[in-house]
């Protein structure tokens, strides 16, 4: 096995085809993503590897901050957060 390390940044406006394209490889509602993307109670990142120093994307996520009329899944003031996608890619030398 490779050695290799999977990292998350925090996705860019640049980055909005790359999460639509992810989106709809799994099947996930891509139409709405632009809305979505837009809403700063939501965080969106990208995963990475790192192998040999060639990077790869591997997946995206996304956390919502804050969710209306749903304070225990979902609240800034109480500390919760919800995952609200997560898709990561098989990689070989995971």
């Amino acid at each position: 096995m490779s050695p290799c390390t999977l990292t998350s940044r925090l996705a860019r406006e640049s980055d909005l085809a790359l999460l639509t394209q992810l989106r709809v490889e799994c099947g996930w509602g891509a139409a709405e993503l632009p809305v979505l993307f837009a809403d700063p109670n939501r965080v969106y990142c990208v995963f990475e590897v790192t192998e040999y120093d060639q990077l790869s994307v591997v997946g995206m996520g996304c956390w919502v901050l804050e969710k209306a009329g749903d304070p225990e899944t979902a609240s800034k003031q109480g500390g919760t957060v919800h995952i609200g996608a997560l898709r990561l890619t098989v990689h070989a030398g995971l």
